[in-house]
């Protein structure tokens, strides 16, 4: 069963996500390497005091 609403908002999405998905990951994997960092650096403080 193909629910033509759902396809419909997927094509909605796939096109935004086309012109706007390139700076989203961009922002996604800057903000996971800095959360990792944060991360690495709070550990490391912990495990030396």
């Amino acid at each position: 069963m193909k629910n033509p609403e759902i396809i419909r908002l997927f094509s909605i999405y796939s096109n935004y996500f086309r012109i706007y998905g390139f700076y989203f990951l961009h922002d996604l994997i800057i903000y996971l390497i800095i959360s990792i960092l944060l991360n690495t650096y709070l550990l490391a403080r912990s495990l030396i005091s």
